[in-house]
């Protein structure tokens, strides 16, 4: 199923990876609620130095775009966030590490055990600086 040339192999990965991305939250009716940023990214992708780009990517509330950048113990994100959403962050660090302490904006929020804050319905360009230990 996954070898050329099959092309339903190439929309399996791609759906697969923007899935690791961006996922859109639905209600019990199908209509979209929200959305989870960088919920499944493999941990080592937050490492030291690592970093973390979406640019553009389309969903039912409009195009979503963030970069997240480790260095050393922070970890900078910039969001542009669309209208009229519900969006949640999760930054998933290495095994061993945890988040200590996380701001969105000037707003200092709780991290769940996960890595997850919301950012509630914040739009436009949104600033998180977040502190790894």
């Amino acid at each position: 199923m996954f070898m050329p040339p099959n092309t339903g192999a190439n929309a399996s990965f791609l759906g697969t990876l923007r899935e690791l991305l961006v996922h859109e939250r639905r209600g019990k009716h199908g209509g979209p609620t929200g959305l989870d940023l960088a919920f499944s990214t493999p941990r080592a992708w937050l490492a030291d130095g690592m970093e973390i780009e979406v640019a553009n990517a389309p969903t039912s509330f409009g195009k979503v775009s963030y970069t997240l950048v480790r260095h050393g113990s922070a970890i900078d994100g910039s969001l542009v966030l669309p209208p009229r959403c519900l969006c949640r962050l999760r930054l998933r660090v290495p095994a061993g590490e945890h988040l200590v302490h996380v701001v969105v904006g000037s707003t200092v929020v709780a991290a769940n055990a996960s890595g997850t804050f919301p950012l509630g319905t914040r739009h436009g360009r949104v600033a998180v600086r977040a502190t790894v230990s």
